[in-house]
């Protein structure tokens, strides 16, 4: 047996244990936030946003930031000793800070996030004996808001020590209407101030937070992974009910995603484009945006959490930093990538002739310019290496070969060019070696390619590799790409029979939301064919390749993953070239039009005719699709939960992993499609259906139902397309 690589890889956890480290100068962000917070001379009500793409360290500089103000706690007197003090700074009048942690996205599934925050924020308190004494006296029937309080406590369910529960009821909260919820929450705040200058003081006595001397900070992560309505909850409880006195907020979200949230919600108040930037500016009093990472600060990373800084690493870490969008999460994940494949490869026996930084130029490319990596693909073998070279050459001398690369002109092929600066291949990459990364790093696209021709004949495997299970990987790779990557197959479409279906959720359903109300049957007259898979970064590439649609959308490092960021507007357009394209290679009839299917298609291609609950029938199973139950974090390829989450008629993985968008307007029910929601014209909401990864199995039922705006882009939406004749009456 040949000695047997162990890839070392890279966490991607927020800092949550004892000794974590914080990188890329986090350290130095979070005692420059402290200070701020910290100082009795900063006002408040105070609300700090920390703005960044998903990846880029939100959660560990506000975990790092929490660490430091949880300091004046337990340093109480002898403020000097904390860790963002200056040695001049003995007499430094900090303020003791006490801090609460909210995951907005962990209470996505509540009605009312407003009331869950208040809940989160109570239920710390209470964990203080000077908070649960007072909370006692609160419940006395002679407090003059007793009835008040000890109903607002019921909704929370509140645990004091010793296990004693606070309200009216042992466990749910009551149902009370959001408007009535929100009244008593007022009454309440005299005593939550009460409880938090307690809390935050320790002194008995103290009715509100004396700002010069004591204040709480409130931490909110994940908001911009929220449904827009509860993003601006969030937001809205801050403003209405939490702005006081010795309150600081910080909030962890992406920017655009958030202000993308305001406009979905404030859409009929035309709350768009520079107003939702005018309603942020009223929230946020400061606002930092997470630099992105220089080529130091990655090579620190790397050399401290790798042990050794590799020599092949090293020598191209810029191409490695512009390949990655100097994101700390794209580069642990590159180099992740990088690590694991090559291993796989060295211990299967498939790396002969190879080097590993070869590789490494290889997967820079293609990640950074998924339309130049499908161009490669689609080129002969024994030409690939020269066009690559080519385009390098151009890129110093843009008169050589200038019509050939006319395409990647333009500052949004900014990062392509500056890639092919840095790409130098070593004279061990033949053609041969070229084909074979291509193959590893993008399987689906190869197999294209070669017009799914692939078989395990054309790779080369070792017993051992036999042994480990890699032949299963490749078999499974195979049939995938037969399927996935070819709408002319007719495995590709799925044939749904004209009739009736039960569409939408019973009253009595729990799980349910209004707007999947009433239940009722809906009939299509008509039978249609829908995609197996939802449309994969392979295919939208391509789409972006032959008509020079610009988008960021398609990522080359995740060829077989749906396709997100693209508009409900990109997707038309993409139906459109589809449409084309198969009608010219005569794949579909001139009577054929490929298009998203209607928010009926969709449900009854999910759940049948009988009104399954989830595709695969009625009984929740995490296993059978990627939710927020399957702690995954992320999206995955498409088929990874196929066959066992499929549908009645076999369609795969219509719930979870990625949202879906679907043709229609966004409309009560009962459906009809003649009532002006199929229409393509307009900027009104269209229907998004499925639930994606980072959503609970309440939202990745067949029957749920969201609102999306169609200019937007958003970074769990995908869509796959539906087949049917022109005419459908």
């Amino acid at each position: 047996m040949p000695h047997l690589l162990t890839p070392r890889i890279l966490h991607d956890l927020p800092l949550d244990q004892p000794g974590d480290v914080a990188e890329f100068n986090f350290n130095e962000y979070a005692s420059t936030f402290a200070r701020l917070i910290a100082d009795p001379a900063t006002r408040t009500p105070l609300v700090i946003g920390m703005s960044g793409k998903w990846g880029s360290g939100k959660t560990t500089l506000l975990r790092t930031l929490q660490a430091k103000l949880n300091e004046t706690q337990a340093l109480k007197e002898n403020l000097s000793k904390l860790s963002f003090a200056n040695d001049d700074d003995e007499n430094k009048n900090f303020r003791r800070c006490r801090t609460v942690w909210f995951n907005a996205w962990k209470y996505a599934d509540e009605d009312e996030l407003l009331v869950a925050l208040v809940r989160v924020i109570v239920q710390t308190m209470a964990d203080d004996d000077a908070v649960s004494q007072i909370l006692s006296k609160a419940l006395d029937p002679t407090y003059p808001r007793r009835d008040v309080v000890a109903t607002v406590l019921s909704w929370f369910a509140i645990k004091l020590p010793g296990d004693v529960e606070v309200g009216l009821n042992t466990g749910v909260p009551k149902e009370t209407p959001f408007a009535q919820k929100t009244a008593l929450l007022d009454l309440f705040m005299e005593t939550f101030d009460h409880l938090l200058a307690v809390w935050v003081s320790g002194n008995l006595f103290e009715k509100k937070i004396d700002p010069a001397r004591n204040a709480v900070a409130v931490f909110i992560d994940d908001l911009d992974r929220c449904l827009p309505d509860k993003a601006v909850q969030v937001l809205e409880a801050i403003k209405l009910f939490l702005d006081r006195p010795g309150v600081a907020f910080v909030l962890a979200a992406d920017e655009d995603a958030v202000r993308a949230a305001i406009e979905a919600h404030y859409q009929t108040q035309k709350i768009t484009g520079q107003r939702a930037s005018d309603y942020l500016e009223k929230i946020f009093q400061v606002r930092f945006g997470l630099p992105p990472l220089s080529s130091s600060q990655a090579a620190g990373y790397l050399a401290t959490n790798l042990g050794k800084l590799d020599d092949q690493l090293a020598q191209n870490l810029d191409l490695i930093i512009t390949g990655t969008e100097a994101n700390p999460r794209q580069l642990k994940t590159f180099v992740n990538d990088l690590n694991v494949t090559w291993a796989i490869l060295q211990n299967a026996g498939l790396a002969e002739s190879a080097l590993q930084a070869d590789f490494m130029r290889w997967l820079a490319l293609n990640r950074v310019s998924p339309a130049f990596g499908v161009k490669v693909r689609e080129l002969h073998k024994d030409s690939r290496l020269d066009f690559i070279r080519d385009a390098a050459k151009w890129v110093d001398d843009r008169s050589h070969k200038a019509g050939e690369f006319s395409e990647w002109e333009g500052y949004e092929h900014r990062r392509l060019r500056d890639v092919l600066k840095r790409i130098a291949f070593s004279a061990k990459v033949t053609a041969d070696v070229l084909d074979r990364f291509i193959f590893w790093s993008a399987p689906i696209a190869q197999a294209r390619e070669a017009e799914a021709t692939i078989t395990l004949d054309d790779v080369k495997l070792s017993a051992e590799a036999v042994a480990t299970g890699v032949e299963a990987e490749v078999k499974r790779t195979v049939e995938f790409a037969r399927i996935a990557a070819n709408p002319s197959l007719p495995d590709y479409w799925i044939p749904i029979p004209a009739g009736k279906f039960v569409m939408g959720s019973r009253d009595d359903n729990k799980l349910a939301q209004d707007n999947e109300r009433p239940q009722h049957t809906v009939e299509i007259p008509y039978t249609y064919r829908i995609a197996r898979y939802p449309v994969t970064n392979t295919e939208f590439a391509e789409f972006i390749q032959a008509t020079g649609y610009k988008s960021d959308a398609a990522k080359a490092d995740l060829p077989d993953h749906p396709v997100v960021r693209v508009s409900w507007r990109g997707a038309q357009e993409y139906c459109q070239w589809l449409t084309e394209k198969l009608r010219a290679g005569g794949m579909i009839s001139a009577k054929e039009i490929i298009r998203l299917p209607t928010e009926a298609e969709w449900e009854k291609a999910a759940r049948g005719e009988y009104g399954r609950e989830w595709p695969w029938g009625d009984e929740w199973d995490p296993t059978k699709c990627n939710s927020r139950e399957g702690e995954l974090g992320t999206m995955t390829p498409v088929g990874k939960n196929s066959p066992q989450g499929d549908s009645l008629y076999g369609v795969a993985e219509t719930v979870g992993n990625v949202w879906e968008w679907c043709q229609s307007k966004y409309e009560p029910y009962p459906y009809q499609a003649s009532d002006g929601r199929e229409d393509l014209a307009g900027d009104d909401s269209r229907v998004g259906r499925g639930g994606s990864w980072n959503l609970n199995r309440r939202y990745c039922r067949a029957a749920c139902r969201g609102r999306f705006v169609p200019v937007n882009f958003y970074n769990n939406i995908g869509f796959r397309v539906a087949r049917s004749p022109v005419s459908r009456s």
